[in-house]
């Protein structure tokens, strides 16, 4: 064995020391950068997780902007090819239109008003004619400006000695000049139906029959009739929550007015044409209560409004779920595996539905329900 010189024992006693005193800090030194390597690793898991999340959040802001720029914009028109993805819903039959039906239909005899006679004796050459025929064709018009109906009524009073008070023909009017029975009926025309403000609806009798209305006598017209078809308007509301099912729905409604627009709430039946409204009013849940009432157990279907969701038994309309699959499937603002998958859930969304549409047995809820939530 080789015997270590005095220099080589010194060097390697310098090394010995070197390594005895770096010795902790490099140690330290591990243990601070691994300390700070699994801070830095649970860092990036919470970003990776904010960048998740942020992800969802942008995703779900750019289909919204997408809906947003549909509505205002329109869709774009794409060509139509084989590998172009449309509904997968049955396509509607295409009825075929006659000729007939881009004509005015002919009037029936009973309407003709009038008859008018067109005779021809002698040519633009000045020579007389002499084999004849009739042509016929009708002319539809309204009168326009017509004259107002003016009645004057003369009212007989008489004295009864056995009562001792004046007796009338008929009752009289708080007013000496009323308003009949059919400029009332046009006004709530006009009013409910046409929705024209009360300033038009002055302008529009005042130009059409020179009658002159103010708007509180076209208030006053409106609040009674109101008040003559609240019992049939409530009796229909009543026989409307007597179903097993309803819908409900909500729209803007414009007002040529400083308000600008308030909404219009419908109730409708499921298996009938029956509807009645509630116009006027703001876009609250409280509309919702005051239509289906307090203790309405059925069915409820309507769209996504927040103010339905808390209804017991509440059901998302078809139109509306297939709307919002149809829309995903068809975006790009996804991604393509994302887009494809979207399609997929589209496509059965769409079979489920028409197998639905031909076959509502109470024995198929289960399989339909099952399939609707894989």
């Amino acid at each position: 064995m080789k015997q270590l010189s005095q220099q080589e024992i010194k060097q390697r006693m310098i090394r010995l020391q070197n390594l005895e005193r770096l010795y902790p800090i490099a140690r330290t030194r591990i243990e601070n950068l691994e300390a700070e390597n699994r801070c830095l690793k649970q860092e990036v898991a919470n970003l990776k997780e904010i960048v998740l999340q942020q992800q969802k959040i942008i995703e779900g802001l750019k289909l919204q902007v997408e809906e947003l720029r549909i509505m205002v914009f329109g869709k774009k028109k794409k060509p139509k090819d084989k590998n172009h993805f449309g509904n997968f819903l049955e396509p509607k039959e295409k009825t075929q239109r006659s000729v007939d039906s881009y004509k005015r239909p002919v009037p029936n005899e009973s309407e003709v008003t009038e008859v008018k006679r067109h005779t021809i004796d002698t040519c633009s050459c000045g020579t007389k004619t002499i084999y004849k025929k009739t042509a016929i064709f009708y002319e539809e018009d309204i009168p326009i400006p017509s004259k107002k109906i003016v009645r004057k009524h003369e009212v007989e009073k008489s004295y009864c000695p056995n009562c001792q008070q004046w007796r009338q023909a008929i009752p009289l009017p708080k007013t000496k000049v009323i308003l009949g029975p059919s400029i009332q009926k046009y006004t709530c025309y006009l009013s409910i139906v046409a929705r024209l403000s009360f300033a038009q609806i002055q302008n529009l009798l005042n130009d059409t029959y020179q009658a002159k209305i103010s708007q509180g006598e076209i208030a006053k017209i409106l609040n009674r009739e109101a008040l003559h078809l609240r019992p049939v308007y409530e009796q229909l509301k009543k026989k409307i929550r007597g179903e097993p099912a309803i819908h409900l729905d909500e729209t803007s409604w414009k007002l040529f007015i400083e308000q600008g627009k308030v909404f219009s709430w419908v109730m409708s039946e499921a298996d009938s044409q029956e509807s009645v409204f509630l116009v006027g009013e703001h876009r609250g849940k409280g509309n919702v209560d005051t239509l289906i009432g307090e203790n309405y157990k059925g069915v409820v279907v309507s769209d996504d409004y927040g103010a339905y969701k808390k209804l017991e038994n509440h059901q998302l309309c078809w139109a509306h779920l297939l709307r919002k699959f149809r829309d995903l499937a068809n975006s790009e603002e996804l991604e393509i595996k994302q887009k494809e998958y979207c399609k997929k859930e589209y496509q059965k969304l769409c079979l489920i539905y028409s197998e639905m549409k031909n076959d509502r047995s109470i024995e198929k809820y289960d399989e339909f329900v099952k399939r609707l939530n894989i």
